[in-house]
């Protein structure tokens, strides 16, 4: 075979360099450049910079919330979920304890709550499951502890009671002892309630009503009567006729209610008012009625012992004491003459069987011999 000629290696040679070159041009980003002198040299382009830019890693999709069967979400005005509960019915049992709950809270010895209503739109749907269920008691807690949450409106009646300072009307009255007092009339001042209303939001007064004021009663004055009797004999034994005769007992018929004679009369007593007669005799003596009239008391009065009032009307009454084996009964219309009780055995103030009789008129004792035949 012949050899190749040294121009044609030449040829081959060159070739190859101008391919390596075009090659390493495209590799290294440059480019070929014919030089003043006619050289053909490699300008290699500006290295280029390359920027990241850093991606946040993704959040694992959340677990299902499982849920019991007929769940229910409580939405506030379609917008939030307040609460999930188990169930309807128990959603429903909760926010009506909710409601009186907060009516309760409002409860004081001078506010009274009227009515609660939801301050907002409450909805029950099917549970969206993007809220875990509330058990019954953490779910009431947690409305108690945050008004808010599911505002409610109540609305409260305070009531305010105030009193005035009642007068005295008082005069002398000799039909009394001297000393003592006697009250016709208790007075009392004139009484006033302010009432208003209130309404609470969220926990919150809201709103305060116009007060209104109501009369409830009148004042009224005390009536007092001071006693200004005292007998001629003040240290001694009174007489017969002491103290002020009382007013027209009209067709009233009144009798001793035992014979026997007068062994202390009406008056003042060794310095102390005796306000009847007494009428000793034997233990067991009978006792009847001094006039017709309706028994209205039955019982003991101190020392007085068993003690027997008979209301005779127009304000007449007769007080018999020291009685036993008592023969009427409370209620009970007796006449002129009707047995109705014994003398009992002793007396608490002398130890001697006898009968303290007393008149009373309107309520003050009066000399009984003023009125008996």
């Amino acid at each position: 075979m012949k050899k190749p000629s040294f121009g044609v290696w030449a040829v081959l040679i060159t070739a190859i360099v101008l391919i390596g070159l075009c090659v390493a041009t495209v590799c290294l980003g440059g480019r070929l450049v014919t030089t003043e002198n006619g050289v053909v040299v490699l300008q290699l382009a500006e290295p280029e910079i390359v920027q990241f830019r850093a991606l946040s890693t993704p959040e694992p999709t959340a677990a299902p919330i499982v849920l019991p069967e007929g769940a229910v979400d409580v939405l506030i005005d379609a917008e939030r979920i307040a609460l999930t509960l188990g169930s309807r019915a128990e959603a429903e049992a909760l926010l009506e304890e909710y409601l009186a709950a907060c009516m309760e809270e409002r409860r004081s010895e001078t506010e009274r709550p009227l009515s609660a209503r939801f301050a907002c739109t409450v909805y029950l749907l099917e549970a969206s499951g993007t809220h875990a269920a509330d058990s019954y008691d953490d779910a009431l807690a947690l409305l108690q502890k945050t008004p808010a949450l599911i505002p409610v409106e109540v609305v409260t009646e305070e009531r305010v009671v105030s009193a005035g300072t009642p007068g005295t009307d008082s005069h002398d009255d000799p039909a009394i002892a001297k000393g003592s007092k006697m009250y016709t009339q208790l007075g009392c001042g004139a009484q006033t309630v302010t009432t208003t209303v209130r309404t609470y939001r969220g926990g919150a007064l809201a709103d305060t009503g116009t007060p209104q004021q109501q009369v409830e009663w009148e004042a009224r004055q005390s009536i007092v009567r001071i006693g200004t009797y005292r007998s001629d004999e003040p240290k001694g034994e009174p007489d017969r006729k002491q103290g002020p005769e009382g007013k027209d007992a009209g067709e009233l018929k009144l009798s001793a209610p035992i014979r026997g004679s007068i062994s202390s009369f009406f008056g003042t007593r060794r310095g102390l008012m005796h306000a009847g007669i007494d009428i000793p005799a034997k233990a067991g003596t009978e006792i009847r009625a001094p006039g017709e009239g309706l028994v209205v008391f039955i019982g003991q009065r101190a020392e007085y012992g068993t003690v027997i009032d008979i209301d005779h009307g127009g304000g007449f009454v007769s007080r018999l004491t020291h009685c036993e084996n008592v023969q009427v009964e409370r209620n009970q219309r007796v006449f002129l003459g009707d047995p109705v009780a014994t003398l009992a055995a002793r007396s608490n103030s002398t130890g001697k069987p006898h009968l303290h009789y007393e008149l009373l008129i309107d309520g003050v004792p009066y000399n009984p011999l003023y009125y008996l035949d």
